[in-house]
């Protein structure tokens, strides 16, 4: 069984060579003081997403999944997991930071 963050590790020192340093994918100071502003919009954005779903959901649920071709059931749990994660977005990028072994700067939140 191979645990994520050492796999990841060794395809970088595979392509990228040796590298000493800490690579951390984190926003720096000023340009989270610029991302500040853009994280309610992008929840509201989440929460747009999530009705969306259920709305594409109930017409699923009353037409059938072949009456409209642009709603499907696949699509619309899209929408309401995507949105979920979107509205989440400090413990979602706090869970996939865990599981890769990567630092992904969330202290904007």
């Amino acid at each position: 069984m191979f645990a994520l963050p050492t796999t990841i590790a060794s395809i970088s020192s595979t392509f990228f060579g040796n590298v000493s340093t800490d690579l951390t994918f984190a926003y720096t100071a000023s340009e989270t003081k610029k991302l500040a502003p853009l994280i309610p919009i992008l929840k509201l954005i989440g929460v747009i997403a999530v009705i969306r779903g259920l709305v594409v959901l109930r017409t699923v649920a009353v037409y059938g999944n072949y009456a409209r071709a642009n709603n499907t059931l696949g699509k619309g749990l899209t929408l309401i997991v995507a949105g979920v994660l979107l509205v989440h977005m400090k413990e979602t990028l706090g869970l996939v930071g865990s599981i890769t072994g990567m630092k992904l700067g969330i202290d904007m939140f």
